[in-house]
């Protein structure tokens, strides 16, 4: 993707995270957009053993087996 088509798709991208969160990301504060099972699981996974204090964590489906449980653990 060049450039510009990746900018462009990044300010899309944005403009749909703010309107579903109805505004801006707060300074400081970051939104990944993660695509792909086993690497999203993985990054999702890192990031909540890396948390000090709290997260904000949305997802949709988290079934009963072995990835499920390891986020409700």
């Amino acid at each position: 993707m060049s450039g510009i088509a990746s900018a462009s798709a990044e300010q899309s991208i944005a403009c749909a995270i703010n309107r579903a969160a109805g505004g801006r990301p707060i300074p400081g504060n970051q939104v990944d957009l993660l695509i792909d099972g086993p690497d999203a699981y993985r990054r999702m996974l890192d990031v909540i053993a890396q948390a000090s204090r709290w997260l904000h964590f949305e997802n949709y489906i988290i079934r009963s087996d072995a990835v499920g449980w390891r986020f409700a653990e």
